[in-house]
């Protein structure tokens, strides 16, 4: 609708109002042209733009509180992520190392080879260094072999839980989000019926208010969950290479 002037007019529950300030917002199509407008407190500063292209503080306020809980979650997920991948790589590259330093001391004498071993003090060459440092005869010993198994298994244990650290958190935040988003989303839908049980459709700005908190919860606990899920699925990869590496020396 448009008044003498050529100024938009927008129905709004006060009646038609006069659409200003937005030149850079009318689009042509053929004999149409069509205005979008943004309804603001007049006393106030208009920036429809803002609404077009909004900051990630708007859409966190959209969203409701449930966005700084996400934003939480995706944070910590990322940083754990971060850390795993760069401490199992480390892990990873220490052992290729100790391995071939334990490796050439099967042909040193005796004496180099003990002194050689005893150096070796990193919990991650820690196995393969309990089974080369015990003689033949410790070996062909039943007790003394059982007491070797159970010190080896031990170490490997620590290998284990030093691999596989914090990916447990990981997984938790990748199943928590898409829960915390469903949460957003069933808090928005309710608002929404809220809104049409009591003022029924007529009132478009509070309905989008809880459409949009259902809708921006929910993409971003995907957004969150889904990434967090495929780190959680490659880092657990790479740590049960290591380990697996590793039992396997010990068991050669």
């Amino acid at each position: 609708i448009w008044n003498d002037a050529a100024t938009p007019l927008l129905p709004t529950p006060a009646g038609l109002q006069e659409v200003a300030g937005v030149p850079g917002l009318r689009e042509r199509a053929g004999d149409v042209e069509h205005v979008r407008a943004v309804l603001h407190d007049p006393d106030g500063e208009a920036d429809p733009e803002a609404w077009l292209d909004p900051t990630w503080q708007t859409t966190m306020k959209r969203g409701g509180p449930l966005m700084w809980v996400l934003l939480g979650l995706g944070i910590v997920a990322g940083l754990i992520a971060f850390e795993r991948t760069i401490m199992i790589a480390w892990i990873a590259a220490r052992w290729r190392a100790a391995l071939r330093r334990i490796e050439a001391l099967a042909h040193a004498d005796p004496e180099a080879r003990a002194r050689g071993l005893a150096a070796e003090r990193s919990w991650i060459a820690a196995p393969l260094v309990i089974v080369s440092s015990q003689s033949a005869h410790d070996l062909e010993d039943a007790h003394g072999r059982a007491e070797v198994e159970e010190r080896a298994t031990q170490a490997v244990i620590v290998a284990r839980e030093r691999l596989f650290r914090r990916l447990s958190l990981l997984s938790l935040c990748a199943g928590v989000a898409p829960l915390a988003g469903l949460l957003g989303t069933v808090n928005g839908m309710i608002t929404t019926f809220s809104v049409v049980t009591t003022k029924g459709t007529s009132d478009a700005q509070m309905l989008a208010g809880g459409i949009s908190v259902a809708l921006l919860t929910t993409q971003a606990g995907l957004a969150i969950a889904i990434p967090a899920l495929i780190g959680h699925a490659l880092l657990s990869r790479g740590a049960r290479r290591v380990l697996v590496a590793i039992e396997q020396a010990v068991l050669r």
